[in-house]
């Protein structure tokens, strides 16, 4: 007699049911996943320790989504496993990234955290150039020529909040966000080249 006090056998069935039984192993999909990882050695599935969900490198995709890159040691075999997870929109996260690839920027490093100064002077100026309503591409402009000599202090972390502001039904924020930094990136680096020659 066996007492089922969690109700397992609505998800298990009945022990006297029959079963398709198998030796091969199963793999996850992505609708079961809920943060699981398979090792590719030994295919043992099993959830990464929190700090193995600390962020190794991470790096921006086409459609302006913050991959981040992990490692975690599979408790079975004890293998190195690397894998991605993707930003959390709902919880965002605001540190410094190793970039994973570099880029002809220079860029090593993403910062994602958010100025409230820088964001404050943003406001600001927009405020006092009456550019409240105007179209975003006349509104970053402004930024540009306005913060000119310091928009590469302004993080993508700014640059996402800057784009929710100006454009608050823009569907892929950290996508314009990116275009936005690295242009501010070339710029100065433009610059650069324009005024040491």
């Amino acid at each position: 007699m066996s007492i089922d006090i969690t109700d397992n056998w609505k998800k298990h069935g009945l022990p006297d049911e029959a079963r398709k039984w198998s030796l091969l192993p199963k793999t996850i999909s992505e609708t079961q996943n809920k943060g699981l990882i398979q090792c590719e050695h030994c295919t043992h599935i099993f959830k990464p320790l929190t700090d193995e969900l600390a962020k190794i490198e991470a790096e921006v995709d086409e459609d302006g989504v913050v991959i981040q890159h992990h490692q975690a040691i599979c408790p079975s075999c004890g293998e190195t496993i690397d894998f991605t997870t993707i930003e959390n929109f709902a919880m965002p996260c605001f540190s410094r990234i190793r970039v994973r690839q570099g880029f002809s920027l220079g860029l090593t490093e993403i910062d994602l955290s958010v100025s409230a100064y820088r964001l404050n002077l943003v406001t600001e100026c927009l405020r006092r150039q009456g550019l409240r309503g105007a179209s975003p591409s006349k509104i970053y402009s402004a930024i540009f020529i306005a913060f000119i000599e310091n928009i590469t202090r302004f993080t993508l972390g700014d640059w996402r909040e800057i784009v929710k502001m100006v454009e608050p039904s823009q569907s892929a924020i950290t996508k314009k966000a990116w275009e936005l930094y690295k242009e501010a990136f070339g710029s100065i680096h433009f610059r650069r080249i324009y005024f040491f020659r």
